[in-house]
């Protein structure tokens, strides 16, 4: 399944992979030709849990669904030069050009059970969470240090909106926070134990 989306959301991460030639290969399901690697994501830091707060667009606690994998194709359809080369112009991508663009990604299904500070998804409503990397059209992908969001689990996202209802995750796995067995919850990004929220640091976010 095939997906377009926006370069200013995600859409320009897909054309950094096409440059470690990592997407370029054949994503037909009937060809045998086949593509995989390993990406070390470029993103930015967020020192503090406070941090993560103010970038995101909303901060849930939720439980992770069962989750499904897209090809993402970058769709230039923004006005801005900076975000679309071909922007003012009559041209357009070719088709070459966006199979090269498209990364596979993993869409998770979460149900809210938690809104902080009332701004985001209501509680009991339910949201797709995108992440980079995954198996799609004969292409895997793997983004260093990403973890999957597993199903059953009950998380604390710091989320960004790219589409309405469909978020991906503030920093990675920075802002993916997985509940402990002390209650608390921790970020999954390796070395990074000062990203723990508590249940009663949660009313404190926004």
């Amino acid at each position: 399944m095939r997906h377009l989306l926006r370069r200013s959301a995600l859409g320009a991460l897909a054309l950094s992979v096409t440059a470690l030639g990592l997407a370029g290969c054949s994503s037909s399901p009937s060809d045998s030709a086949s593509s995989s690697g390993t990406v070390d994501a470029d993103r930015p830091h967020y020192a503090s849990v406070a941090a993560l707060t103010d970038a995101a667009d909303a901060v849930v606690v939720g439980t992770v669904g069962a989750s499904r994998s897209e090809m993402f194709t970058p769709s230039y359809d923004e006005e801005d030069p900076e975000q679309n080369p071909y922007a003012g112009t009559d041209e357009g991508p070719s088709d070459e050009e966006l199979e090269a663009a498209s990364l596979p990604v993993t869409v998770a299904r979460l149900t809210i059970t938690e809104s902080i500070g009332g701004g985001g998804p209501a509680a009991g409503s339910e949201i797709d969470v995108l992440q980079t990397g995954g198996e799609a059209d004969g292409v895997t992908l793997e983004f260093e240090g990403d973890t999957p969001l597993a199903e059953g689990d009950t998380v604390l996202l710091f989320l960004e909106e790219f589409e309405p209802g469909e978020y991906y995750i503030t920093g990675g796995p920075q802002g993916q926070l997985v509940r402990s067995e002390d209650g608390a919850f921790v970020s999954v990004a390796a070395d990074r134990p000062e990203l723990t929220v508590t249940d009663a640091e949660l009313a404190t976010l926004r």
